[in-house]
């Protein structure tokens, strides 16, 4: 039985089922906050109209919040969670199956979410660490199908694509479960490059963080559902994707350990654990906003590589190989060369 059928009908008093309550409205504003908001509101109308740039990220804000982004960075926060531990006893597994456990980095054992997993786990020996292994590519399997889920959906709402295209596809789950994998191991090679080395490669480690996770996202957001072939649309939330996830662990590894241990006093292990949150949290946001980012680029100036193609020396070649148009969703136009792209 439905809802509306557990509720009485209006125009039948004998009906015994319970009268629906009313909803309740919502309070005027009235007064000087009325006056205040409409003033606010008439000039930020005022300024998106006068100002691209301005008109541009009101549309963006617009979307993340037509797509749930909060929602949505929310629920991603708890299944990179859920990702990072078995991804934590793989990596210690294999450590201590090919005896490479002083290579792992002192942050990992000495983390108080996943240290105490790290540290069981490279002190097993023999087949038990064989079984751990597998184990743990069961559970980041299964961690990363749930994940891989709620990031097709994202794509979805970001692109306003029909929501019968979330469909959550074996291949997606595998490649987007190997991308993160992979990713994660990275930052954890990087880290250790950069504890163990001077400022200037120290340095260098934080671009090469920026770069390998904007390729990295770049290589999930392959495996996402989006309206066309052309993977240049991607480009720009990649960039954001890399730069933001570079500044964030910047601030994890130089400011927050220095906060953390001011407040253990007051929080003790919890307040490492609300940083890792915290952490999680905004990448989270990061991810469902560079869709957001990347679909409405796309709508309003086309694809990048469709404005390559456009030029002169190039616009002949999507003529020449109809494969290439295909992949990069370029028309040739009746002279042979590039259309102009298509900006939805």
């Amino acid at each position: 039985m439905s809802d509306v059928d557990d509720v009485q009908d209006a125009d039948d008093p004998e009906d015994p089922r319970p009268v629906p309550l009313p909803l309740p409205e919502p309070l005027p504003l009235t007064g000087r906050t009325a006056r205040l908001t409409e003033a606010a509101q008439a000039r930020w109308n005022d300024a998106r109209e006068r100002f691209e740039l301005v008109d541009l990220a009101g549309a963006i804000a617009d979307r993340d919040k037509d797509a749930h982004g909060s929602v949505l960075g929310s629920a991603l926060a708890l299944r990179l969670f859920l990702f990072l531990v078995p991804t934590t006893v793989v990596v210690a597994a294999l450590a201590g199956i090919l005896r490479m456990r002083s290579l792992l980095d002192d942050r990992v054992t000495a983390d108080s979410t996943t240290g105490e997993i790290a540290r069981v786990v490279t002190e097993v020996d023999g087949w038990r660490s064989v079984s751990i292994l597998v184990s743990g590519i069961v559970l980041l399997l299964l961690a990363g199908r749930s994940l891989t889920r709620v990031l097709v959906s994202c794509a979805v709402l970001a692109w306003r694509m029909d929501l019968r295209e979330a469909k959550v596809k074996t291949t997606t789950v595998l490649a987007a479960s190997g991308i993160l994998f992979a990713n994660l191991f990275a930052a954890g090679i990087l880290s250790y490059l950069r504890s163990h080395t001077g400022v200037p490669l120290a340095m260098a480690t934080w671009v090469a963080v920026a770069a390998v996770s904007a390729y990295m996202w770049f290589l999930v957001g392959l495996t996402l559902p989006r309206p066309v072939s052309d993977p240049g649309p991607l480009l720009p939330g990649a960039a954001m994707m890399g730069i933001g996830f570079a500044a964030l662990q910047a601030v994890m590894h130089v400011y927050l350990p220095g906060k953390v241990a001011r407040t253990s006093d007051t929080f003790g292990s919890l307040a490492a654990t609300i940083a890792v949150l915290g952490n999680l949290f905004i990448i989270g946001r990061l991810v469902t906003l560079s869709l957001v980012v990347d679909a409405v680029l796309h709508e309003r100036y086309g694809s990048l590589t469709q404005r390559i193609f456009a030029l002169p020396v190039l616009r002949s070649i999507p003529a020449h190989s109809r494969r290439l148009a295909a992949y990069f969703d370029i028309a040739p136009d009746r002279s042979g060369g590039a259309g102009p792209p298509d900006v939805g």
